[in-house]
């Protein structure tokens, strides 16, 4: 069984929520900290298994859009290093 299965956790938890409205909240809520520049946001996010490549919106933006978008290097950086 996967360890996440079933499993519902804040969006700063340590666990990636598996229900589908949260996983999409989860994802925008990164999205939202990247633009904002919240690297530590951000790094709680991915190491609790965010998919890096996540997308949200009608132009499918991912985070890592949002933090280059918003002038974020240090954020821009955390991507890259993962």
């Amino acid at each position: 069984m996967h360890p996440h299965h079933g499993t519902s956790k804040k969006l700063l938890g340590t666990a990636f929520a598996c229900n589908p409205s949260e996983r999409q909240s989860t994802i925008d809520t990164m999205i939202r900290l990247a633009g904002n520049g919240d690297v530590e946001g951000v790094k709680k996010l991915l190491d609790s298994g965010v998919n890096v490549n996540a997308t949200s919106g009608a132009y499918r933006q991912t985070a890592l859009h949002a933090a280059c978008s918003n002038s974020s290097p240090k954020t821009c950086n955390a991507y890259m290093a993962t």
